[in-house]
Parts: C-alpha cells; sequence; structure tokens
C-alpha cells in the first residue's frame, strides 16, 4: 500500500522487534518517507483513530474486526481476511469471496458506524 499510495501516510505496526527492524530499513532503503513503523502489540495502541485498519492473519478473524474497529474513527474501515471457514460477520461487514490456488478465500471489508 505504502508503495502504491505515496500521497497517504502509513503505520506499519509489527510486535517482533526483529521484523519491526526489517520494515524500517525497508521503508528507509526504498524510501518510503510516509511510513512510519511501530513495534507494539496493536491492542497496545492507545492514539489513533486511524481511517483504515488492514491485518493479515495477525489474530481469528472475529478478533481482528472487533479490535481493527477500535483503531479506526466512526465511518472507518477494518480489512481483514478469511480463510476456508466462514465466520459470522457484525453488521456492517461484507465477504467478497475468491479463490486462490483451487482454496476459496474472502477479503472482510467491515465498515464501522458507531
Amino acid at each position: 500500500i505504502a508503495i502504491a499510495r505515496p500521497d497517504i501516510a502509513v503505520t506499519l505496526v509489527e510486535s517482533n522487534h526483529k521484523k519491526a527492524a526489517f520494515l524500517r530499513t525497508l521503508a528507509r532503503e526504498l524510501p518510503l518517507s510516509h511510513v512510519e513503523v511501530r513495534a507494539e502489540r496493536a491492542e497496545a495502541i492507545k492514539d489513533g483513530p486511524w481511517d483504515i485498519a488492514i491485518s493479515r492473519a495477525t489474530l481469528d478473524l472475529p478478533d481482528w474486526l472487533k479490535l481493527g474497529a477500535k483503531l479506526v474513527r466512526n465511518g472507518g474501515l477494518v480489512i481483514g481476511m478469511e480463510g476456508a471457514d466462514e465466520h459470522e460477520l457484525p453488521p456492517g461487514a461484507e465477504r467478497h469471496r475468491y479463490k486462490l490456488d483451487g482454496s476459496r478465500r474472502a477479503l472482510i471489508l467491515f465498515h464501522v458506524e458507531r
């Protein structure tokens, strides 16, 4: 996203300090001056809110949607990935199915309205 959209600020949250250090190096070398890397758990973040929160397999999907909803502003968007097992979605969430190597997957878009 940061490469495709240099016009927006991107905050990457990674609790593993080695992975966060790699992301900082990557942002510096590319260069992506609009990227901030934070070495902390998403559950511990106190600032925000953001417009969009995206996760790719950080938590079980229902847990991610709840956490992501806390990270975005009213009217914000939470994006998550769903595997073959479908979960019950909260009101405002949409499932967009696709196939990957013959496996069924879905992108979940959760529009947060408080």
